[in-house]
């Protein structure tokens, strides 16, 4: 989504209240899908110490720039509505919920007489929920929790039907996978050959498409219901489990039965584990032979190796923004969606080799971190040439590796952003090669009008001692070496102190990014 915001304020100025400001209005342009655009409004709506001048104003002013929204656009309005609506569904239906807390006070009847002329609705009462998520603000006397924080949309916002989850059950069916490789192989033939981006949701929606008319949506409430009674089950055997252990203890001990009382203490603690180490000589590593370099490691990887992580995907997981479930990726084994995915991958590889650095030295072909100690030390040679040198380390806090955040999707909605305490799987190759692409692109803007660094004088011909040979005017090259790059952390090289600037425009990218340095 690409959002494009306009700033709009109300203002309203009166002896015995103090002005109100409008947060700005928002609107969310979904680009990448058919959606109609989201239009968002904060407000802020006046107490009931204000005047009814000063909250017809308010509500006339709201009512003209509801008026300026067109219909067809999604609309949410959000703020402190200083307003308890009570629990009167019977009189109002449309705009009230079932599951409200409270009693209405004098504000009331103004806002639900905008949002049943508008056809609104108060979402907040249209959902279950646990008490305590109800309330917004205690009051200071009384100490009664109530509710004024309203998130207010179209009614019809809420009789849209969520995208149906796909039965991944059925994928254990032969003549459904069968099926469903005949039907992906139909539907990818006029794949585009563009963008990456296009090809994608082409792949995207057409592989949604053919698993939902192959294995059909899942049953929720069937599924729900029998989770729900194996939990249950569940947990009343392991309490059961429990207390009959429990009691056979206490029994044997009031019987003065030792042994059959550890017995059971030691069925509750388990059997103990007995953990060694074993020691290694160094005439032992000294013998152990020496491993022989994989070169095959470096080469792209193949439809065969994609074929076999493929398979290797865990089954059971939720699906992602995609809605695309890990079992109807291995159900595609056999068909072309895999030759597809294979090309979009190598696509990915190609050009993080062009947008890569020469110094960029981890999570590369024929690259080690052996080449950024060599060319550590030789920088280190200025100071036998009496040169001073500034090396700036740059470490990312949050990057591919460290505080992730995540998300969890339910229907067509997603949660608000959690942090990740584990970090990435060791084998993830696609997390750094993408962070890689972001990384490089960072620096290369951020030391573009920098010329700031070492510059060596080198030459390929000639007797690798001859340094007379270097001070030729011709057939000499100057490269540039200022970064040092292994993942996320780089080194910065220079002659003399004062190239803050450039290091001064990366921070302000990486801090707009929250990603804060050390």
């Amino acid at each position: 989504m690409s959002a494009d915001s306009t700033a709009s304020a109300l203002l309203f100025e009166t002896p015995s209240y103090p002005p109100l400001r409008r947060p700005p209005q928002a609107r969310l342009d979904p680009s990448l899908s058919a959606s109609p655009p989201a239009i968002i409004l904060s407000a802020y709506a006046p107490t009931l110490c204000s005047t009814s001048e000063v909250k017809d104003q308010f509500y006339e002013e709201l009512e003209a720039k509801i008026r300026q929204i067109p219909t067809k656009e999604q609309l949410f309005l959000l703020g402190d509505f200083n307003t308890r609506v009570g629990a009167d569904h019977d009189s109002w239906p449309r705009c009230i919920g079932r599951f409200d807390i409270g009693k209405l006070n004098e504000n009331v009847q103004r806002l639900l007489e905008l949002c049943s002329f508008h056809d609104f609705c108060l979402t907040n009462t249209f959902f279950p929920t646990k008490p305590h998520h109800r309330v917004s603000l205690r009051h200071p006397r009384s100490h009664h929790w109530h509710q004024l924080d309203f998130l207010i949309t179209r009614r019809s916002l809420l009789n849209q039907k969520p995208r149906p989850r796909i039965n991944t059950a059925r994928t254990a069916k032969p003549e459904l996978r069968e099926r469903f490789a005949r039907a992906i192989d139909e539907a990818l033939e006029n794949c585009p050959a563009g963008s990456a981006s296009r090809r994608w949701n082409h792949i995207h929606e057409a592989m949604y498409q053919t698993t939902l008319d192959t294995f059909g949506r899942r049953e929720r409430k069937t599924l729900c219901a029998a989770r729900k009674d194996a939990q249950r089950i569940a947990r009343c055997c392991a309490n059961d489990y429990w207390l009959n252990l429990c009691q056979d203890i206490k029994h044997a001990a009031d019987l003065g039965n030792v042994r059959r009382m550890y017995e059971g203490i030691k069925k509750a603690s388990g059997p103990s584990t007995i953990k060694t180490a074993p020691l290694k000589s160094a005439e032992a590593l000294e013998n152990t032979p020496p491993l022989p370099v994989m070169d095959e490691l470096d080469v792209p990887p193949t439809i065969e190796e994609l074929k076999k992580a493929n398979g290797s995907l865990a089954s059971g997981k939720g699906p992602g923004s995609d809605t695309i479930p890990p079992e109807d990726v291995k159900a595609a084994k056999e068909s072309s969606l895999l030759g597809h995915l294979h090309e979009l991958l190598l696509q990915l590889q190609h050009l993080a080799d062009r947008v890569y650095p020469e110094a960029q030295r981890a999570f590369r072909a024929a690259r080690s971190t052996n080449d950024m100690v060599f060319s550590m030390r030789q920088l280190q040679k200025c100071r036998e040439q009496r040169q001073p040198l500034y090396l700036a380390f740059i470490d990312l806090t949050k990057a591919f590796d460290f505080d992730m955040c995540g998300t969890v999707q339910f229907d067509r909605s997603c949660s608000e952003p959690f942090q990740i305490r584990n970090v990435v799987k060791q084998g993830c190759v696609l997390a750094p090669t993408l962070f890689g692409i972001f990384f490089s692109l960072l620096l290369s803007y951020a030391f573009r009008k920098s010329d700031d660094g070492i510059f060596i004088h080198t030459r390929s011909d000639g007797g690798l001692f001859n340094l007379a040979r270097l001070r030729a005017k011709t057939k000499v090259k100057r490269v540039l070496i200022r970064e040092l790059l292994l993942a996320d952390d780089v080194g910065v090289a220079a002659l003399r102190q004062h190239c803050s600037d450039s290091l001064a425009v990366f921070q302000l990218l990486a801090q707009s990014l929250a990603s804060p340095l050390v």
